[in-house]
């Protein structure tokens, strides 16, 4: 063939760079430009990099510095090196081949070849065998002389999308799809192939498709024994025996797969995800890792990846990025990171000394009527200082010990035995909107908008994306007790029986779907729609039922039960916000914007609207206690509203919090201490429903049927259980005999429906208590006044079926 012209080199500037992260991973800072393709010489020190319409970059010393070269602006789509580094392929969409034998000093354009949309190109170790592909009826052409000369694959006319080349260019590998119209509309319908005599003859290789594919990518090992190929949307295809066998990768689920790169001995793997993370394997695709993005600034547009030959380092570029990433391959995981506090202040109880919780008789809360406001309503126990953020949703165990909240747009913040909140180090920074936690505290899951579903299992310490989600638009997610199955809800609903590791469609009905609930051995689930209806499912999610107009279906057969909605209360379609239940899921709360509160005490049943509220309001949290007897509420630009009767009467709390705030989400213990945040608000409030607030009331003398009295600095506390009397004497000592106290607090009692006890007896809450004596139906205890302990949050107060009386 005729020698090409060169083009004499340009002066090249040398591009800044920055310094490499605690991690190891270094980002040369490069213009903002949308990087198509990077290669990696062995060694990993000469790199090559091509932008669309810029040009091509290259480094000599491993990425901590580029220069542009003298190849020119063009539409630059894939490039390709010798293993030395100085053989360079690049071609060009709607172009030409181009190439370099100097590293990219100099650069000639092979016009030999017919103009084409290019798509890949990749070469043999010492660059003299070279496969091109083209797509949009496109071919394949081959090389056997550095890319002089080219020859077109005979019958190849496809829509070619990558192309891989062994160490000695005898094994090759090409993918492609093209455009079908089947039973679901449009989709894609690819094959890979083979040929094992340098892309002279090739075969069609036996892949067991899963749904729509459409590949992006392929890479193999040095041998060509190992092959892997990207599927945009959908799972990594592998081969361990040359392209004769395929598997999906199934642990990494479907994603936007955009490239894979395998190191030449085949144990390492990288592929990126655009939108996404960057994923990596040392055990030749049978475990991976997802690579950390706190040092990329979260997830990434990311178009390519390229391994090191000896496997030591990894090259990514994103397609708006302005770095250009070297990442070092490690052969373990990165240890877990530690959580630094934020420079807060620590939460102080608020009451009216510093280290207790205690209302003086003078202030003893009085109830006010249902629908009306009443600033005590809430026995406020703590107003915790955080920064302002757009704090979105907020988690807690059952015992209150381990508490986690998402920032929309942030990181995960945390508090751990009641300790100052602290955002996670390294934890992602997404725009989360739920999170969920088991009843220990011990594994949480958090989602977001373009997010895959993040679990911990570690009490929030560290996090970690879930192999077998996707990144969706997800608004709500939840687990049952011990965080064995799980649901979220995105364009549909997903369940996972797993742990969060895998998971599967429940109901493909595609909806705004805005949250979702689950009792607490997962059996039964509740989700809304907003701008539609609520669904229940009582089958683990097998079927489902959407809850309307009674006069739709009087009957619901999926469900196993009649519905029969007299009242009509569900009546049309809403703007459901948010959605919450008990632990056996009798008691369900569901509320609307610019609605009301609905609850129902029979499983979904039946429905009743809490018009004691008032007028409708923006709801935006609704929370139910385990037992169901207490529920708190809160409105978006509002206040508080709370119910310790299963949701029958409500009242409102106008003050304790400083007035209405943008209230975004609510957790409760199963103690009933509620746990509020407001977006962009700095405080983060922990409060009980006031009727079961742990607070002494003050003494107003004997009943009129006996007993009582001022005792002085030490007193007895008498509880009377059953019908007959126990003396106890523990200093000074009342002897109680068939007979409670009464008329010994300002308000009126408040009767709650009966709970299931839980937790540790009374004392753990009773102000110095020195003893306690515990017959048969008599519980009688001293109280020390002058070592009062600190009030306990994470136990609860007392049991519906005590009385305290001083």
């Amino acid at each position: 063939p005729t020698p090409f012209p060169t083009r004499a080199p340009s002066p090249a500037p040398t591009v800044l760079t920055q310094s490499p992260t605690s991690t190891g991973i270094f980002g040369a800072q490069v213009p903002p430009l949308d990087w198509r393709a990077v290669a990696s010489s062995s060694d990993g020190m000469r790199l090559a990099a091509v932008a669309y319409e810029d040009n091509v970059y290259t480094s000599v010393d491993g990425g901590e510095s580029w220069q542009k070269t003298s190849a020119g602006p063009t539409r630059w789509q894939s490039i390709t090196s010798s293993s030395d580094g100085l053989q360079l392929i690049a071609v060009v969409e709607g172009g030409f081949i181009w190439s370099s034998q100097d590293g990219g000093e100099t650069w000639t354009q092979n016009t030999s070849v017919e103009f084409s949309d290019w798509s890949a190109v990749s070469s043999s170790d010492d660059g003299v065998q070279v496969v091109a592909a083209a797509s949009t009826a496109g071919a394949l052409y081959t090389s056997s002389d550095a890319g002089e000369t080219w020859t077109e694959v005979a019958d190849s006319v496809a829509n070619w999308q990558g192309v891989a080349v062994s160490s000695d260019g005898s094994t090759t590998a090409a993918i492609q799809y093209d455009w079908v119209t089947g039973e679901d509309g449009l989709q894609g319908f690819g094959s890979v192939w083979v040929s094992t005599d340098s892309g002279t003859t090739w075969e069609a290789a036996d892949v067991v498709l899963e749904g729509t594919t459409e590949f992006q990518s392929i890479s193999m090992s040095a041998d060509g024994s190992t092959i892997a190929a990207t599927n945009y949307n959908g799972p990594i295809y592998w081969s361990d025996d040359g392209g004769e066998s395929w598997e999906p990768v199934t642990a990494l689920g479907s994603r936007p797969w955009r490239d894979i790169d395998v190191s030449s001995d085949g144990s390492k793997l990288a592929a990126v995800v655009l939108g996404g993370d960057i994923y990596t394997s040392n055990t030749a695709g049978a475990t991976f890792e997802r690579v950390d993005n706190t040092d990329f600034g979260g997830q990434q547009n990311w178009r390519s990846v390229a391994i090191s030959g000896d496997g030591s380092q990894i090259i990514a570029a994103s397609v708006d990025g302005d770095h250009i990433w070297k990442i070092p391959f490690l052969d373990a995981p990165v240890p877990a990171p530690t959580m630094a506090p934020a420079p807060m202040p620590t939460p102080r109880p608020v009451g009216t000394g510093e280290g207790d919780i205690t209302i003086p008789p003078s202030e003893a809360p009085t109830r006010a009527p249902s629908g009306t406001p009443d600033t005590t309503a809430v026995f406020l126990y703590a107003a915790e200082e955080v920064p302002e953020l757009n704090w979105r949703s907020i988690a807690t165990s059952s015992d209150n010990s381990v508490r986690v909240a998402v920032i929309d747009g942030g990181g995960i913040w945390r508090s751990v035995d009641n300790s100052a909140w602290a955002e996670i180090v390294d934890s992602p920074q997404q725009a989360w909107t739920s999170v969920t936690m088991s009843a220990d505290g011990t594994k949480a899951a958090a989602v977001g908008t373009n997010t895959g579903i993040w679990v911990s299992e570690d009490s929030g310490a560290t996090w970690s994306e879930a192999l077998g989600s996707e990144p969706k638009d997800w608004t709500g997610i939840t687990s049952s007790e011990s965080f064995q199955l799980l649901a979220a809800v995105a364009d549909h609903i997903y369940l996972s029986s797993d742990g969060g590791e895998t998971w599967a469609a429940s109901l493909t009905q595609e909806e705004n779907w805005a949250g979702i609930i689950m009792s607490s051995d997962g059996t039964r689930l509740a989700a809304i729609v907003n701008g539609g209806n609520l669904w229940l499912s009582l089958n683990a999610g097998a079927s489902w039922d959407e809850v309307s107009d009674p006069a739709d279906s009087a009957t619901s057969t999926s469900r196993g039960m009649d519905r029969h909605l007299e009242d009509r209360p569900l009546e049309g379609t809403k703007d459901w916000t948010t959605v919450s239940a008990s632990s056996d899921f009798t008691t369900i709360a569901a509320a609307a914007s610019g609605d009301y509160i609905y609850v129902s005490r029979d499983s979904g049943v039946t429905w009743t609207g809490a018009e004691t509220v008032g007028a409708p309001r923006n709801w935006s949290a609704v929370a139910v206690s385990p037992d169901g007897s207490v529920l708190a509420a809160a409105v978006q630009g509002g206040n508080i509203w709370l119910s310790d009767d299963a949701g029958a009467t409500w009242s409102e709390d106008a003050t304790s919090f400083g007035g209405p705030q943008n209230f975004k989400s609510l957790a409760m213990s199963a103690s009933g201490l509620v746990t509020v945040v407001a977006e962009e608000g700095g405080t983060i409030w922990t409060f009980f429903v006031n009727s079961l607030a742990p607070t002494p009331a003050p003494s107003e003398g004997p009943s009129e049927d006996g007993g009582g009295g001022e005792v002085g600095a030490q007193f007895v506390l008498a509880i009377v259980l059953g019908i007959f009397a126990v003396p106890v004497v523990i200093g000074l000592v009342y002897l109680i005999h068939r007979q409670r106290y009464a008329n010994v607090s300002k308000r009126p009692a408040v009767p709650s429906p009966p709970r299931t006890p839980t937790g540790p007896p009374i004392v753990s809450w009773l102000e110095g208590v020195t003893q306690v004596v515990a017959p048969e139906d008599v519980v009688v205890a001293t109280a020390d006044t002058e070592n009062p302990p600190v009030y306990d949050p994470t136990h609860r107060p007392l049991e519906s079926s005590y009385e305290a009386r001083p």
